[in-house]
C-alpha cells in the first residue's frame, strides 16, 4: 500500500511539472523499468525523468 501511496504521489508531480508533455506511458516505463527498487530510488528517478535530467 505505501509503494502504490508513494507512486500516486509520484505521478502527480510528474503531471504537475511536465504538464502537457505529460505522457502516463513513458511514466509506467521508467516505473516498471528496473524492477523492484527502494521508493527513494524511484522517487529520485522519477524526479530527474520529469525534470528533464533523464531524457531516455
Amino acid at each position: 500500500m505505501l509503494g502504490m501511496i508513494e507512486i500516486r504521489k509520484a505521478r502527480e508531480d510528474a503531471e504537475r511539472q511536465m504538464g502537457a508533455r505529460f505522457d502516463i506511458k513513458a511514466f509506467h516505463d521508467r516505473v516498471l523499468e528496473d524492477g523492484g527498487v527502494p521508493l527513494t530510488f524511484l522517487t529520485a528517478k522519477i524526479r530527474r525523468w520529469a525534470s528533464g535530467e533523464d531524457t531516455r
